[in-house]
């Protein structure tokens, strides 16, 4: 049942309703049918959850707040204040952290799915169950002594990888998993409700999976491990989205050697910087 009962918010420029379970803030913005929709399967699906409030925007760079009009905004994010900031600045309110800003129904399956991994992440969500959880299908290396053109820009066909030997091959590698297992997990949320791949390609695979932040980092190699197909890690994590929000189990343990030698050292020192970062301390 589509149940929609406006609540009373601070700000004359926004309208909250709760809708299949979700409190919704619009600012006067008429839901499409796809917004809607949307909502309706994430809560058959059991993905409902009242605390993270869906913001309703304008598309792309049209919300005036994202170039893609879609973010997850929570009290970890240390982006969190400027985001409000902006919203603020265009008369729009903010509501309680955590919330999602979407401006569709494919958007708003991408936000939420780092709502769910926030969420499985439990108290250890410095580390998030995505990191931990794909660290068992995947194994970085370091291209050994790349080799640099001109422009800064590595030879592709340097593909010499070796494995993590010392903190400061951790240190590249832990930055480059923290944000594409994050992403990795999105997506899957998003293409397993959508019931289908928004892209051509297989997200799963380590060039895509490693393609958004290569050129930041070309020196650090994301490969499937021995035996692992693509395919594995696809239905897998599909497995677990059919549990529901509320039916994660312990968010598993980081793999041990993903990070070389000093795995679990290089864990815990990622777990103080996005402490102090939080706290304000960076």
């Amino acid at each position: 049942m589509n149940t929609e009962s406006p609540e009373t918010t601070s700000s004359a420029h926004s309208t909250l309703a709760t809708i299949h379970g979700f409190r919704v803030q619009s600012y006067g913005k008429r839901l499409s049918t796809g917004f809607t929709r949307a909502l309706r399967r994430l809560a058959e699906r059991g993905f409902d959850d009242p605390m993270c409030v869906v913001v309703k925007t304008g598309s792309g760079n049209r919300s005036g707040i994202t170039h893609a009009g879609g973010r997850y905004v929570h009290a970890g994010n240390s982006y969190a204040a400027e985001v409000m900031r902006m919203m603020r600045d265009l008369g729009m309110e903010p509501p309680p952290l955590p919330f999602v800003i979407a401006p569709g129904e494919y958007t708003l399956y991408h936000e939420w799915g780092h709502h769910v991994d926030r969420t499985w992440s439990a108290d250890a969500d410095e580390v998030s169950f995505s990191f931990r959880w794909f660290s068992r299908f995947y194994e970085l290396g370091v291209r050994a002594s790349p080799v640099a053109t001109a422009d800064h820009h590595f030879h592709a066909d340097c593909e010499h990888v070796r494995p993590i030997e010392c903190d400061t091959d951790a240190a590249d590698a832990v930055v480059v998993w923290w944000h594409a297992s994050s992403e990795l997990f999105a997506d899957l949320f998003e293409d397993w409700m959508r019931e289908e791949r928004k892209v051509a390609w297989d997200q799963c695979e380590p060039k895509s999976l490693g393609s958004p932040i290569a050129h930041s980092h070309p020196s650090v190699k994301i490969s499937l491990l021995p035996a692992v197909r693509a395919e594995d890690v696809r239905a897998e994590t599909y497995l677990l989205f059919m549990a529901g929000i509320r039916s994660a189990a312990e968010p598993p343990t980081v793999r041990p050697g993903a990070f070389g030698p000093n795995t679990d050292e290089t864990v815990g020192r990622l777990r103080e910087v996005l402490r102090r970062a939080r706290a304000g301390l960076l």
